[in-house]
C-alpha cells in the first residue's frame, strides 16, 4: 500500500492504528488527533492508559491546541474499557 500511495510504511502503520481506534465507540477522528498528541497512537496504547491521567491530559492538550471537541473524563474512562474488554487491534 505504501508504494501504491509513494509514502513511507511508517506512515501506512500510522493511519492503521488510527483506524483502530476509531472502532472504539464514541471515537472521533479529531479524538484520534488527541490521543496522537498525548501519544496514544493504538489500541494497546490506549488500553494501558489510566484514564484519569489521560482524560486530564487530553484536556490541557484539547485547550492549548484550541480543540473545540474535548472528550470528558467518564469518555475516555468508556473508551479504555472499550479497549481493554470489547475492541482487540487489527494492526500488530
Amino acid at each position: 500500500m505504501a508504494g501504491t500511495l509513494h509514502v513511507g510504511t511508517p506512515l501506512v502503520t500510522v493511519w492503521a492504528h488510527a483506524m483502530d481506534l476509531v472502532r472504539i465507540v464514541g471515537m472521533k477522528p479529531a479524538h484520534v488527533n488527541l490521543l496522537a498528541l498525548a501519544s496514544v497512537g493504538g489500541l494497546d496504547q490506549l488500553e494501558a492508559a489510566d484514564p484519569a491521567h489521560l482524560a486530564e491530559l487530553l484536556t490541557g492538550l484539547g485547550e492549548a491546541a484550541g480543540a473545540s471537541d474535548v472528550p470528558e473524563a467518564a469518555t475516555v474512562q468508556d473508551w479504555v474499557n472499550d479497549a481493554r474488554t470489547n475492541t482487540k487491534p487489527k494492526v500488530l
